[in-house]
Formats: structure tokens, C-alpha cells, sequence
């Protein structure tokens, strides 16, 4: 990958985030229109929207569907963003597309987030996908994805997370993610608290089909492990008996959302209850699904997550209590200036022995002496050990010479840094090639 376009695309993060849609409507009307022909499925969401994207993806990859899959952030390498039945944008396409889209950055003041957007829906379309799963970058009623009209949008768990844009109740942050779900389409909600579903519905009902999954679907965990779960799902349609290695209450209900999503698709894309049930536990290998609640490591345990808010990490640390009874872990965190990482690290408390606080390079990444003042400021936390470390890799190399369990956690781009380490050190199966790089 030419590092001279990476960094052309890369810098323009230092714009920030300005939502809207008309900058990403002149870029596309320019292009051609490369996503008005696309039968795209919409999703937005606090926490799971990664999950169930990768999940539908995987199930309608298995049905030898071509399918194309845009995701956000990346953990290693931009190329993951983009993926046709699995497999990342390869350079070949990639850059000649950089080269065509950068130039839109002046001429209409575009963002890095709207560039890659246009990528994404021109790639699908000269690849002639049957069906493309889109998630959201950021809220949902002015996120650039919202430019496509899909034939139908997912909503998965809303929480709290980026309040400076989206608002500072869950209703208020209801009312932008609602914003994917179109007149006279469907709109499947996943699990949600009751003020969620009256503010969707308020805003929706009387022009689209709300669907609550809550409603449609009975089921359960039947038996977890370590390293695989049951599941039973049963709908108006059909009983499913899954077998999946992703993890926890979450994933169930994650998991129910993508086949209700499913069940709602069959007249314009049949699969077979084979293909559902292996696409499921497919994912990870499927769609390129890497670093929810991985197990590196049994003894001792190590774990990497990318849970970043405080709903996320709150699931987390509750499934480690069920899985680990009583154990203490090394914590390596790090996380984005603008999260609620205070939150964060109290919920964590539960289960640390220490943490291990690492600086990241990326620019939006909090400093670590702030995060170490928020563990001595809080009651639940000031009585826990903390280290700085100048780089993670640094803070890897202290806890695999300590041989404790160990949670990496707060951040895609914590993940990201460590990532060739964690190929070399722990053996993580997670895929790249020596001429892929990140930023």
C-alpha cells in the first residue's frame, strides 16, 4: 500500500467529525451515484452494531451471496474497513480509488470519514455485490452512511457514548440513531430500554414498520465456556440451535437482532436455515470479526476486547466475573479523550489487580497521567495499583514477564498497536500481510 496516499487520507483526520449530508451528496452526485443501485441493510447502534454487521455478512457470505461489508474503525489496517465475503479491499483497488476521492476533501471540505464512505459504496458497486451490510460511523440521522436508502436498518443497543454529538439522554440519542430507519421500510430494534422504543417508534411508526426484536423472539443461553456458546432461539418462524464463539448475554441478543433481520429479508434473499446457523459460527472467520472477548491464552488467561464506553465494558467485566470466578487481572487500558473513561475504569475496579497504562499515538487518545489521576480521584478505584508505560508494547512485555492474567481493553487503537505483538507473542490468529499498514 503506497504510505503516501494512507498519509494524504489519514491527515485529514485532523478535521475532526462535522456531520451532515450534503458534502457526501455532491461527492457521490460527481461519482456517478455509485450507491443509489446498491440493496444495502443499514445499522446503527451504541454497542453491537460491529457484531451484528460482521454477523449478517457471515450468514448471507454462507449463502453464497456476494456480499460487501463496511465497518469502522479499522484495528490494524485501513483495507478492513471495506470487505467483499470477507476479505479486505486490496491495494490494487484501493488506491486508485484514494487517488480519485482525495481531491473531494478541498473541493467540498470532506471529511476522512465521508472520503471512505464514497470508497466503500463505489467499490461495492464495481464489484456488483448482491447485498451489502453498512454500519454507521457515528449517530445515524447525519452520519454519511445515511445517504443510502436501504431495504431495511437495524438498530442495536443504544447507550450512552460521544454525547457531545448525539445528546445527553438516551432518548435524545435514540432520536439520531432512528435517523437510518426510512418511509415505508422496516426498522428492527434490538434490545433496548423502554424510553428507546417509545422515542423510536414516536418518530417513526407512523411511516415505517418497527420491528422490536424483544417482541419476536424467545430464547437462551444454553451453556458457555471459555470458548464457545449455545444458544437457543426460537421465532414465529422457525427454532435455531446455535453454536457461536461469541460470548455473553450481548452477543445473544446481537445474534437474535441479525435473525430477525434475516427472517425480514427472506422474500428478496433466501438462505437456508443451514446457511443462518453456519453463518453464525462462521463469523469471526466469515466477516474478519477480531477482538470481541478473545482468549489468547488459558493459563494464565489472556484476554483482548474492544470495548470502549462504559456499557461495553461493563458487559465485559460481567462476563469475565461468570467465566473467571474471583480472579484478579492485569488491566492494559487506554482510551479516547472523549470517552467516559472514569465509568470505565469503575467498572473494571471489580476485577483489577492493576493497571497498566500505556500513551498511544494516536492523536484523540487520552494522555496516561490523566487516566492514572481519574483511578486516584474515584473511591471505587484509588486503592488499585497503576503503572505508566510509554507504549503498550511496553506494557505487554511487563505483563507477560509477570505471567498474570491479563484484559486489554478501552480502545480499538490500544488494539491496534499492539497488534504485531500480539501475533508474535501470544500467536493471535488475526490475519494481515507485510505490505499492510495503519495510522
Amino acid at each position: 500500500m503506497r504510505k503516501d496516499l494512507l498519509e494524504k487520507l489519514f491527515g485529514l483526520r485532523r478535521f475532526g467529525i462535522n456531520p451532515g449530508l450534503e458534502r457526501i451528496a455532491k461527492i457521490l452526485d460527481d461519482s456517478g451515484n455509485p450507491h443509489r443501485n446498491l440493496k444495502a441493510i443499514h445499522i446503527a447502534g451504541t454497542n453491537g452494531k460491529g457484531s451484528v454487521a460482521s454477523l449478517l455478512a457471515s450468514i448471507y457470505t454462507e449463502a453464497n451471496y456476494n456480499v460487501g461489508l463496511y465497518t469502522s474503525p479499522h484495528i490494524f489496517a485501513f483495507n478492513e474497513r471495506i470487505k467483499i465475503n470477507g476479505k479486505p479491499i486490496p491495494d490494487e483497488a484501493l488506491e486508485p480509488l484514494i487517488e480519485k476521492y482525495l481531491p473531494f476533501s478541498e473541493k467540498y471540505s470532506a471529511t476522512f470519514f465521508e472520503i471512505t464512505t464514497a470508497i466503500a459504496f463505489e467499490y461495492f458497486a464495481n464489484s456488483n455485490v448482491d447485498i451489502c451490510v453498512v454500519e454507521t460511523g457515528l449517530g445515524g440521522r447525519f452520519d454519511a452512511t445515511n445517504i443510502i436508502d436501504p431495504i431495511i436498518s437495524v438498530i442495536t443497543k443504544i447507550d450512552f457514548d460521544h454525547e457531545q454529538y448525539l445528546g445527553k439522554t438516551l432518548e435524545e440519542i435514540a432520536t439520531e440513531k432512528a435517523g437510518i430507519i426510512k418511509p415505508n421500510k422496516k426498522g428492527i430494534i434490538s434490545f433496548n430500554n423502554e424510553n428507546v422504543y417509545k422515542k423510536i417508534k414516536e418518530i417513526c411508526s407512523n411511516s415505517s414498520q418497527i420491528l422490536l426484536v424483544e417482541d419476536l423472539v424467545k430464547g437462551n443461553i444454553q451453556s458457555i465456556t471459555l470458548n464457545s456458546m449455545m444458544l437457543e432461539i426460537e421465532t414465529n418462524k422457525d427454532i435455531y440451535f446455535f453454536e457461536t464463539d461469541l460470548l455473553g448475554s450481548h452477543q445473544f441478543e446481537n445474534i437474535a437482532t441479525s435473525v430477525v433481520c434475516v427472517e425480514n429479508l427472506l422474500n428478496q434473499f433466501p438462505i437456508s436455515k443451514k446457511s443462518l446457523i453456519d453463518g453464525i459460527k462462521k463469523v469471526r472467520t466469515n466477516a474478519g470479526l477480531y477482538g470481541r472477548f478473545e482468549l489468547l491464552r488459558e493459563n494464565p488467561p489472556f484476554l483482548i476486547d474492544v470495548g470502549h464506553n462504559p456499557n461495553s465494558i461493563q458487559k465485559t467485566t460481567e462476563l469475565i466475573k461468570q467465566l473467571f470466578t474471583n480472579l484478579k487481572w492485569q488491566i492494559i487500558f487506554a482510551s479516547m479523550s472523549d470517552k467516559n473513561y472514569s465509568k470505565m475504569i469503575e467498572y473494571l475496579a471489580s476485577i483489577a489487580k492493576s493497571f497498566l497504562l500505556p500513551n498511544l499515538q494516536y492523536e484523540r487518545a487520552e494522555r496516561n497521567s490523566k487516566i492514572a489521576k481519574a483511578i486516584e480521584n474515584s473511591s471505587a478505584t484509588k486503592s488499585i495499583p497503576f503503572i505508566l508505560f510509554d507504549t503498550p508494547e511496553k506494557a505487554l512485555e511487563y505483563t507477560l514477564n509477570s505471567h498474570e492474567p491479563t484484559l486489554v481493553i478501552g480502545s480499538f487503537y490500544l488494539l491496534a498497536e499492539l497488534t504485531p505483538s500480539l501475533i508474535k507473542h501470544l500467536n493471535w490468529k488475526f490475519e494481515i500481510s507485510s505490505d499492510q499498514m495503519t495510522i
